[in-house]
């Protein structure tokens, strides 16, 4: 996921508005193999300390989807 997939994934777990800077410390602490995009595993690892944090409020259904509609244009690419 580029950073701008990211920021709007982000924005639509927690309904709030996430600047790039915001994006960039995500980036810096869950892009793991500095790829310069986050995986599904990566991804699925920032959705769990955003969810410990009490930022994403959305059903594990959403997250679900929203995952696998990445996964399908990433393998598309």
């Amino acid at each position: 996921m580029t950073r701008i997939e990211v920021q709007s994934a982000i924005e639509d777990l927690t309904n709030q508005t996430f600047s790039m800077d915001h994006v960039e410390i995500l980036y810096s602490e869950f892009d793991k193999d500095e790829n310069g995009k986050v995986d599904v595993p990566e991804f699925k690892t920032m959705i769990k300390y955003l969810r410990s944090t009490g930022a994403v409020k959305k059903k594990r259904s959403s997250v679900r989807c929203l995952l696998i509609c990445f996964w399908a244009g990433s393998r598309a690419t």
